[in-house]
């Protein structure tokens, strides 16, 4: 029967006899059961620095799937546990959000996006209650793996500052300054006559390559301009297309060219507050981004610890 009796090492789990005060197998020393130490005074600390086991009340070291004395396994709650920020905002690896300029807004205000982020008027996580621009539910903010994308469905949708050179179809619109535009090709030519055949007399008309239309609050067209050359430049001043009076338009701003294609290049000309141009419908957001949702312009700063 004696046999049968002996103490299990908790270092290696080798089996020892009774009354052995350290492992034949690694030479650690051994508990006795109940918790006394085989020939030696147990440390009065040792059950504060370790997982108590549940069946024996012995201490099990840390990184043991089995309590040394008595064999039990140790819960996958203590084996997995790690140790929890007091808040998000500790989280280096989550996205923040930085308020740049916002109607009503706290400039400089951190929106850090713990998980699944709701933007919007009303909803969400990240309300603008004052910008009658953004919709009740303006965009999303998700992380797919580690990289925070945006997703809009929203009437006057998401800018986002071009990072390059960028391509625009056909009714496609732009932010520069605080100028909405839309590019349009040239409408084909018709002759507008009486109907005893009499044409409508006018100024000449000169030929043209594309439009560029103003989109003026309300959704409805302001001025339109024909680019005469492949390519126009908008800016405040000595440039293709003029706003004198819009302050946050650099001198000269951005670029818009036709393609033989008949999409449209658009360029920054490295303007002071950049040129935005809508998302489709999702895009992988980078580190410095800026977007726009409505008035509201939020910096993204992506931690990359």
């Amino acid at each position: 029967m004696n046999d049968y009796l002996g103490i299990v090492c908790h270092q290696c789990a080798a089996f020892n006899p009774m009354g052995t005060t350290s492992c034949e197998q690694c030479s650690s020393a051994l508990q006795g059961v109940g918790g006394e130490a085989s020939g030696a005074v147990e440390d009065s600390m040792e059950q504060a620095r370790n997982f108590i086991c549940q069946q024996c009340s012995n201490p099990v070291p840390s990184g043991h799937k089995f309590c040394g004395t008595c064999g039990a396994p140790v819960p996958d709650a203590v084996k997995s546990a790690g140790t929890s920020y007091f808040s998000p905002v500790q989280d280096e690896a989550k996205a923040r959000l930085v308020l740049v300029r916002g109607e009503g807004g706290v400039e400089g205000l951190t929106y850090v996006v713990a998980s699944d982020y709701i933007a919007g008027r009303d909803e969400g996580e990240i309300v603008f209650p004052d910008d009658r621009f953004v919709s009740p539910r303006h965009a999303s903010f998700r992380y797919e793996g580690e990289t925070l994308h945006v997703y809009e469905g929203s009437i006057n949708g998401v800018f986002i500052r071009l990072r390059a050179p960028a391509v625009l179809r056909a009714g496609e619109t732009f932010r520069a300054g605080e100028q909405l535009f839309r590019v349009e090709p040239m409408p084909p030519e018709e002759e507008m006559r009486a109907p005893d055949g009499t044409m409508f007399y006018g100024s000449p008309a000169r030929p043209g390559h594309f439009r560029i239309v103003q989109i003026l609050e309300g959704g409805v067209d302001g001025l339109v301009f024909t680019s005469r050359e492949p390519s126009c430049i908008i800016g405040r001043e000595d440039s293709d297309l003029n706003f004198a009076v819009d302050i946050y338009m650099s001198r000269q701003h951005t670029r818009v060219s036709i393609q033989p294609d008949g999409t449209f290049l658009i360029e920054d000309l490295e303007s002071r507050n950049g040129t935005y141009t809508r998302i489709a419908s999702s895009l992988a957001l980078e580190d410095g981004d800026y977007l726009f949702l409505g008035r509201e312009l939020l910096r993204v700063e992506l931690n990359h610890a």
